[in-house]
């Protein structure tokens, strides 16, 4: 069985799957396939002639320089997207059609965004609220808030995602708290779809 793992930005994705790790289960993160994604040279080729020239340091891409200019330009938001949605689409079903036996859990920030409900047999939502989220990017980031909000327009509302999600996780808690969470989810899931 593979198992979306979704949410919004700093709704504590990446914690959850370290956690689902923890307990020895099969765990991927979409994120790292588009970091890896990022250093191949043809994708570099065309985020310098369709984006920017001035996101690169010594031929690697700058990440944080990446993400503010995506963030504060829709064109150039919608043109990465473009570049590279298809080729992490590509890598996300490759791992799940080899996925034979047992749980495994895939963080896909983007699930229902690029609609990949369908590749998945349950998806769970970590959530936390809006206002929660803001001051986590604020944080995370040390940003205004501003610019917090910016960065959740890329993404569908967290409340319209819980109302997408029949399995939801809230991380608002104690890691501890958190964990157990995961755990009883985990249990509900493997008896609800046996």
């Amino acid at each position: 069985m593979v198992i979306g793992i979704t949410g919004g930005i700093c709704c504590g994705k990446t914690t959850v799957l370290s956690v689902l790790k923890k307990l020895n289960f099969k765990v991927f993160n979409v994120d790292n396939i588009s970091h890896d994604l990022l250093n191949k040279d043809e994708v570099k080729e065309e985020i310098k002639e369709k984006i920017s020239k001035d996101v690169f340091c010594d031929n690697k891409i700058d990440r944080k320089k990446l993400a503010s200019l995506i963030f504060s330009d829709e064109k150039k938001r919608k043109a990465l997207n473009k570049i590279m949605h298809k080729r992490i689409i590509a890598c996300m079903i490759d791992i799940i059609s080899k996925q034979k036996e047992g749980l495994t859990f895939i963080e896909v920030p983007l699930l229902y965004e690029l609609n990949l409900e369908k590749y998945f047999d349950e998806i769970i939502l970590i959530y936390v609220s809006r206002k929660e989220q803001i001051k986590r990017i604020m944080k995370r980031d040390c940003t205004t808030e501003i610019k917090a909000k910016d960065m959740l327009l890329s993404q569908i509302d967290i409340e319209e995602k819980k109302k997408l999600s029949k399995y939801v996780i809230e991380n608002t808690h104690s890691i501890e708290r958190l964990e157990k969470d995961i755990k009883e989810m985990v249990e509900r899931i493997k008896n609800e779809c046996n």
